[in-house]
């Protein structure tokens, strides 16, 4: 390791014949991940990059961790696959404590371990986990003490009587910056996307759907631009022969950084109409109300493949 931090390059080489060993294929790995762990630090910075959000509201006794992305000042990757529920530290309190997520070193892994010739036995893979634990800022314990930039803070919260003073803080994050903008976009599956009568069963003014924007990585509830894709038009007659159309108004509700719900308004639901679709005179009936049933979610979802296609610049 030179003054700069810069770590000790050296790029195995292979030549045919060659007797390779656990170490030559080790170094093999250190290499690259030496190298992303430099680019990481010397372009990007540490702290979160998305995601790994802490839930608790006053008088909880455990906090929901989101999964999510983090780098601490090593340029290591913090990388939380699943959500977790923590339980907050059993204290009578009032005491304050610091969630941070760290790196673990390979000995602290959970390994998955083989047999091998002569009687050797080893670790075949990691199973590359951070640690997530409660810290005291005010401790004098060099090994609970909080390093900062190498424990990275999620949330502060204030525990007495075991339960949380008031719900869990982010003001000690350090998120890191996105590239600006940030443009993401998705669709759910035609032919799959899970329709529902809305508001009720009992009084259906239309339809609707929760769409999942998990992939994207938004670290904020962004504004989401959707639309409905599909069909409109069933291929059998309503009432008088006529074509039956179903259509409707939709509309984003309850966004957040992980979802939205797209509700669909079909006019004269209740009453059903005529609508004029050619200069010859013909029409359709757009949403009969005898169809606003029980049925129509599976009618959109497979006769009509109706979808919703979605994006986002997030700034």
């Amino acid at each position: 390791m030179s003054d700069l931090g810069l770590p000790d390059i050296e790029r195995p080489a292979f030549f045919d014949g060659q007797r390779l060993t656990a170490a030559d294929l080790a170094q093999a790995q250190a290499f690259s991940r030496d190298l992303r762990w430099l680019h990481n630090r010397s372009l990007h910075g540490w702290g979160i990059v998305f995601g790994l959000a802490v839930a608790g509201d006053k008088g909880a006794a455990r906090v929901a961790v989101a999964a999510g992305y983090a780098l601490d000042c090593a340029g290591r990757d913090l990388i939380l696959e699943d959500p977790v529920a923590l339980e907050i530290p059993a204290v009578s309190g009032p005491a304050s404590f610091q969630l941070t997520i760290s790196y673990a070193p390979d000995e602290a892994l959970d390994a998955d371990e083989r047999e091998g010739v002569c009687g050797r036995r080893g670790a075949v893979r990691l199973v590359d986990e951070p640690v997530l634990r409660w810290q005291d800022p005010l401790t004098s314990d060099p090994e609970g003490v909080v390093r900062p930039g190498l424990d990275v803070v999620l949330a502060t919260v204030t525990v007495e009587r075991c339960k949380l003073a008031q719900a869990a803080s982010g003001t000690a994050r350090r998120e890191l910056p996105r590239p600006s903008p940030y443009v993401a976009g998705g669709a759910t599956p035609p032919g799959g996307t899970p329709w529902r009568l809305w508001p009720s069963a009992a009084v259906p003014y239309g339809v609707a759907t929760t769409v999942s924007t998990a992939a994207a990585g938004f670290g904020s509830t962004p504004v989401y631009q959707a639309r409905l894709a599909g069909e409109r038009e069933l291929g059998h007659s309503g009432a008088a022969g006529l074509p039956v159309v179903f259509d409707g108004y939709a509309h984003v509700v309850a966004p957040s950084a992980t979802s939205f719900e797209l509700n669909v308004l079909l006019p004269a639901s209740t009453a059903g109409a005529w609508i004029v679709t050619g200069p010859g005179g013909d029409g359709a009936v757009l949403n009969p109300a005898e169809m606003i049933d029980a049925a129509l979610p599976g009618v959109l979802r497979d006769e009509l493949r109706w979808h919703v296609a979605w994006t986002v610049v997030e700034r």
